[in-house]
């Protein structure tokens, strides 16, 4: 649980936002660039349905104050 905390804090501070709940409570989608909505959207549907790692993708998101900023991600299945 210790990684999840860590993550949170440092998500909180890439974004901008003053509290978790500044940063959770929107739509995740607002926090991603429209030009890589659809790309991710695949990418989850292929962990979700396909158990599939995928491969690190540079991604364009939004900070909570409007600015864009290029990131790295990746995404993999989740333990049940």
């Amino acid at each position: 649980m210790e990684g999840v905390f860590l993550c949170k804090r440092l998500a909180i501070r890439l974004y901008g936002a003053a509290t978790d709940r500044e940063l959770f409570e929107p739509c995740y989608r607002g926090t991603i660039h429209l030009i890589t909505v659809q790309e991710i959207l695949e990418r989850i549907r292929l962990v979700n349905e396909e158990t599939e790692i995928t491969p690190l993708m540079e991604q364009k998101h939004v900070k909570l104050d409007g600015t864009i900023i290029d990131v790295e991600a990746i995404a993999v299945p989740s333990i049940p």
